[in-house]
């Protein structure tokens, strides 16, 4: 094999270890190009072809790959025939990326490099990261086309690899790959013909000369060695598979040999030794020797250390998966795995004896003295090797001095071939395993009337583990609805720590396991501890299920004990194992799970922990969890005027006006309400939410910080409305105001949020008008609303209009409608708030949300909810509101049946009529949208340009913001907070208060008014966005007591309870300037180092320390005063500290929520970290935030937190840490 070959295979790295790491499960996304023919330029020789979503899939290997063809990988894996056909001497592939933005963020980078990597039938012409032929990258900076690119002057073709590769960017990251097509230049057809039925080569085995019993998991004095030996074609393999037979068996340290018989003749490609030892073990095996014995035994061929044809040391030991820490193997042969991955201390690998062999870091492995060596269809390879305690093994802390032993993720996260660190624990007892007492037939995966279940432990100190291997016999079958029992026998003597039961159910199954009780049965039977929901040592609902792997969304599991995985996962709305029955609980999401009331001990080597479980259908009861949750959101309500309205008929395309009635409304009932047994919140407005029907309110959740409001009710008994989620944490009512809307009719309303600090957060990932409106939805069928239509909405971020004019689409969330602004977890439905770049055009609000929009379409909804036939999608039940009147019906329209207006609208309306008016208006004037049908009668003259016209009819609701314009009417009901500008014309009734700073309407009222309104809104309004103008000539009738001498350096919220009785002889003085926090971004700068601004919220701006001087002593304060302004410091900026060598002390004060990605990488000379912050947490530090910082750091954390913070601390980037109590 050429050099130039071999330097081309190098990019696989993970195929070189072993074929079976690949995922051959490639996921594709259809693409949106509906032709599948070939454009052909027979001029230019140019073939463009646009690929279907089966013609290309995304990469199996660590980083994101949009592959054409990979056949290293997955020999089935061929490119398509109409690829296939054609040789060219230059090619562009073109494609859309999709979540670019979300994909960024992940790197905290501003773009990420696409590359084109391939390889041809001309072994000179291919391109992989270490080198090849020029070709064009792209630079993905927001969602939009891109395209790469390689030219040249010989013909070339396919052959086994082509990719758009972005190394910065792992295969989990958002990105989406749309609209592939391929572009061949100087294109020539081929003799090729399509055979769809071809067989690819058959691959050949040879023969393991050892066999050992079966053992998954081995123990340094008894553990599992196979050979494993690859072809340099590829034709022949044999991969160690350490749940069969074909395994040699080691008992502890001496010299062992393994052979195995070769199948075809080749030239040796990959050989190395596997075994079954995992993280955790003392032991080590070196090889000493290679031989190569003929065919006829005639001849033997020596690779040894003495006569130095095999290289010192004779073998890598190390990790065979470098990427995922898997089982242990000593590697003799891969020269697609290079020798950095064992001396470069980054890597998991790193050993630092390997150095000293002065190995180059990017060459591949190959300690055999030759490059090829040929091997005959039945010659014996026979590998010599030691087995030795590690050399670099410390006793004092059960783990290796210089290999990383970083905590291994446990469910979420634990691996069941990983055994977590033992550098957490200190042991010098070899790892055991007990005995599972129960078997069946080997079931891959379940049905919901058969599936397998076996029970997961692992002890205190983890001197035992045992991890269930559903596909194998050692599991328990299950054949559907019923009460079970399943035992293990412990192998040593400790305390419980992991305990839950694995299945091999998977998503889409209607199955739920619900532990009902734990037994703990001593060796010779004669104690027996019980633990069980009903004597109270076991708390409910005595287990979790959910995903065993939530982050990798794996087989379900029920999860009894396991101090790695959060209730988090289970009772956060926005997790992928989320249940609403969880809530009700009470967990703390931040806890550890634990069902146990007690601490769980066994009773000595040989105890039997019996665990009883149930196995139901919840098909009915509750909602599959999807495997990429919309992160919903949740929001508050106000008070809605329990006037009746007019009888007279409305036009629908104007909002409808409301006069109090001299009749009280009806008080509904409320005992049927299926919210009722909500608690009450202070800051919804519960009344509101207890009346029968359709409500509406502002439902959102943000980017990173995870703050929201979900968007739709998930059980019978719970909603979500009533929790307000902002700046990591439940809102206060103190700080709040909420406006919810009861849709009582088709009209005009307005829904706001006020006191709602979203600013740390940088964008939206979902901002919709969240409704209760019965969708028709796979789970509810007979929804029947889906002509209800939200047009003309707006919105306005802190007082300031972002948008207007808008429709919005209608999106089913479960059972319910939400009308969607932005979206961006879905490419249908976006809303007209998505874009797809940077320039992000919605902004964070600091302080309120304010939402105005007109719904039509409600008519058949109303009349389902008077009659009591409008069916509660999560209960079943059907609801009735007597409070619906007829003449709401008839203000409301049907949007399914299109029927004409009889005559013709007074004024223009804001949006298009659904159907043609019979006849033109009296006077032309445009409408803000052309109409979706011409009128049927032409206008008597032209239409007139447009322009934004007041409305004639006040809102349904008072605004919480007042306008910035007169209106051409007056109001029908007073306004809570003072309009900006004076009136045209006198008010009807006077407002409820005096305007904060006198101002003279232009023409007085007709007459005083004695009393306000009958009935003002019980809504605490919105300050106005900016104090009033400067006041008038003459004091206002109605004064406040006394003259304003200091205004408040904010507008205040709620007006003086009563006017005063006599004017103020002057004016009150113009407020002076008040000083405001530094714009959100804005870096600002003292002695002690630099921040940025995270927030400029007036009340409570925050900052992030983003930079220092060179200080080999730094504390990040609490708070710090700039240009007169406090701000509290809450995180420690992203590389804020990076590569500052002179570092040697930190002390990080109590207000800090967040350590950043690679904050204190490099400082090499960092010893001491003081932590006083009781807010971290593991996902709130960026990953390698501690990356080379010195080997003997000590963190000092406060006393209460040191179990917690000792499980992530050692997470991120220095695995030596060590976490003390300050």
């Amino acid at each position: 094999m050429t050099k130039g070959r071999r330097r081309k295979i190098a990019l696989l790295l993970v195929f070189a270890l072993a074929c079976t790491l690949c995922d051959f499960n490639n996921i594709g996304i259809k693409s949106a190009f509906a032709s599948e023919e070939t454009v052909s330029d027979t001029t230019s020789s140019v073939q463009t072809i646009k690929l279907k979503s089966s013609e290309w899939s995304y990469g199996a290997d660590g980083d994101c790959r949009l592959e054409l063809g990979n056949k290293w990988c997955n020999p089935s894996h061929e490119f398509s025939d109409r690829l296939k056909q054609w040789s060219f001497t230059g090619i562009d592939i073109s494609f859309y990326a999709r979540r670019v933005n979300l994909s960024l963020e992940t790197i905290e980078d501003s773009e990420a490099e696409a590359q084109l990597n391939f390889d041809s039938n001309n072994e000179d012409i291919y391109n992989f990261t270490d080198g090849g032929v020029a070709t064009t990258t792209a630079k993905l900076t927001k969602d939009a086309y891109y395209t790469v690119s390689y030219r040249g002057d010989t013909l070339i073709q396919f052959a086994n690899y082509m990719a758009v590769r972005i190394p910065a960017l792992d295969k989990e990251s958002y990105l989406q790959f749309e609209d592939v097509q391929v572009t061949l230049y100087g294109a020539v057809q081929t003799s090729y013909t399509p055979t769809p039925t071809e067989t690819p080569d058959p691959i050949f085995h040879g023969t393991p000369n050892y066999s050992a019993t079966q053992q998954t998991r081995g123990t340094d004095d008894d553990f599992r060695v196979g050979l494993t030996y690859v072809s340099a074609d590829w034709k022949e393999n044999n991969f160690t598979d350490f749940d069969t037979d074909q395994v040699m068996q080691v008992k502890g340290e001496g010299e062992y040999s393994a052979s195995y018989t070769i199948a075809t003749n080749s030239d040796i490609g990959l050989l190395w030794l596997d075994t079954n030892l995992y993280k955790g073990s003392r032991m080590e095996v070196d090889v000493t020797g290679v031989t190569i014995t003929t065919p006829d035994g005639a001849y033997q061929k020596l690779y040894t250390l003495d006569n130095e044809k095999l290289r010192q040391p004779g073998s890598l030991w190390g990790y065979r998966n470098t990427y995922a820490k898997e089982n242990y193997a000593a590697t003799i042969k891969n020269e697609n795995l290079r020798y950095e991955y064992y001396i470069s201390e980054e890597y998991d690998n790193y050993r630092k004896k390997y150095v000293a062999y002065n190995f180059n870091a990017l060459d591949g492995v190959n300690l055999l003295s030759e490059s090829k060596i040929t091997v005959q269809e039945g010659a014996i390879i026979t590998v010599n090797y030691t087995v030795k305690q590690r050399d670099d093994y410390e006793e004092s802390t059960g783990a290796p001095t210089s290999e990383p032993t970083s905590t291994p993720m446990v469910s979420p996260g634990v691996n069941p071939t990983s055994n977590p660190s033992a550098s957490t624990d200190p042991t010098e007892k070899p790892v055991v395993h007990g005995t599972p007492n129960y078997s069946s037939t080997p079931q891959i995966r379940g049905t919901d009337d058969d599936f397998r279940v076996g029970i997961s432990y692992a002890s205190d100190n983890w001197h035992e583990d045992y991890f269930a291997n559903i596909t194998t016999s050692h599991a328990m079958q299950v054949t559907g609805e019923g009460n079970y029992e399943i035992s293990y026998t412990t192998a040593d003597d400790d305390g419980m720590q992991m305990l839950w039961l694995d299945t091999n159910l998977y998503k889409g199954s209607n199955m739920k396991v619900d532990v009902t009780g734990v037994s703990v049965t001593s060796a010779d039977g004669t104690k027996t501890d019980t633990y069980n929901i009903s004597n109270g040592k076991m708390i409910k609902p005595g287990s979790m299920w959910g995903y065993r792997d939530s982050d990798d969304i794996k087989n379900y599991a029920a999860t009894i004990l396991n101090p790695y995985l959060k209730y988090y996962f289970y009772i956060n709305s926005s997790a992928d194992n989320y249940r609403d029955e969880y809530k009700k609980y009470g967990f703390d999401s931040d806890d550890s799970i634990n069902m146990f009331a007690n601490d769980v001990k066994t009773l000595g080597t040989g105890s039997t922990i019996t665990v009883s479980f149930q196995v139901k259908n919840v098909k009915e009861a509750t909602t599959e969890p999807s495997a990429e949750p919309l992160p919903t959101p949740v929001i508050k309500p106000s008070a809605e005027p329990t006037a009746e309205p007019t009888t007279e008929p409305c036009d629908p395309t104007l909002p409808p006006t409301f006069v109090p009635s001299s009749e009280p409304a009806n008080t509904p009932e409320v005992s049927a309400t299926p919210i009722a047994t909500q608690q009450p919140k202070d800051y919804i407005d519960n009344e509101l939410w207890a009346r029968k029907g359709i409500h509406a309110y502002i439902a959102y959740q943000m980017n990173g910080t995870w703050d929201y409001r979900n968007t739709y009710r998930t059980s019978k008994t719970d909603s979500n409305y009533n929790y307000i989620k902002a700046g990591g944490e439940e809102v206060n009512a103190a700080d709040v105001q909420v406006r919810d809307v009861f849709l009582n009719r088709d009209g005009q309303y307005t829904i706001a949020l006020k006191g709602v600090d979203l600013s740390a957060s940088k964008a939206f990932n979902i901002l919709g008008i969240a409704t209760d409106i019965s969708a028709k939805t796979e789970n509810n069928r007979n929804g029947i609303y889906s002509d209800v239509k939200v047009t003309d909405a707006s919105i306005k971020i802190d007082g300031k209009e972002i948008a207007s004019g808008m429709n919005l689409p209608q999106k089913e969330n479960e059972n319910f409608y939400c009308f969607i602004l932005k979206n961006c977890f879905g490419i249908e439905n976006s809303g007209p708030l998505y874009v797809e770049s940077k320039d992000e055009i919605l902004p964070t609000p600091e302080d309120s949300i304010e939402i105005t929009f007109t719904i039509s379409g409600l008519k058949v909804a109303l009349t389902d909810l008077r009659n009591g036939t409008y069916k509660d999608p999560m209960t079943g039940e059907y609801i009735q509101n007597a409070d619906i009147t007829q003449a709401d019906i008839d203000a409301s329209v049907d949007n399914s049946v299109a029927v004409p207006s009889m005559m013709p609208t007074a004024t223009p309306t804001v949006a298009p009529t659904v159907v043609p008016t019979i006849i033109p208006t009296a006077v032309p004037a445009p409408t803000v949208a052309p109409s979706t049908e011409p009128t049927t009668v032409p206008s008597t003259a032209p239409t007139p340009t447009a322009m934004p016209a007041p409305t004639t009819a006040p809102s349904v609701e008072p605004t919480l913001v007042p306008s910035t314009e007169p209106t051409v009417a007056p109001s029908t009901e007073p306004t809570t907070v003072p309009s900006t500008t004076p009136t045209t014309g006198p008010t009807l009734v006077p407002s409820a208060e005096p305007t904060a700073v006198p101002a003279p309407t232009v023409a007085p009222s007709a007459t005083p008014t004695i009393v306000p309104s009958i009935t003002p809104p019980t809504m605490v309004p919105l300050p106005s966005a900016e104090p009033t103008v400067t006041p008038g000539d003459e004091p206002t009738i109605a004064p406040t007591e006394e003259p304003i001498i200091d205004p408040t350096e904010e507008p205040t919220v709620t007006p003086s309870d009563k006017p005063d009785v006599t004017p103020t002889p002057v004016p009150a003085k113009t407020p002076a300037p008040v000083k405001k926090p530094a714009a959100k971004g804005t870096t600002l700068k003292n002695k002690q180092g630099a921040y940025k601004v995270i927030s400029s919220n007036a009340k409570k701006p925050k900052v992030a320390y983003s930079n220092v001087t060179k200080s080999k002593k730094v504390n990040v304060p609490k708070k710090v005063k700039i240009a007169g302004i406090t701000y509290t410091v809450t995180s420690i900026a992203p590389k804020a500290f990076a590569n500052n060598k002179k570092l040697q002390k930190v002390a990080i004060d109590s207000n800090i929520t967040s350590i950043g990605k690679n904050a204190f990488r490099g400082c090499k000379n960092l010893k001491t970290i003081v932590i006083k912050s009781t807010k971290l947490t593991s996902s709130s530090i960026g990953s390698n935030a501690f990356k080379g910082t010195h080997k003997k750091l000590v963190i000092k954390v406060p006393k209460k937190m040191l179990k917690k913070y000792k499980k992530f601390l050692k997470k991120k980037g220095n695995k030596n840490v060590k976490v003390v109590k300050a």
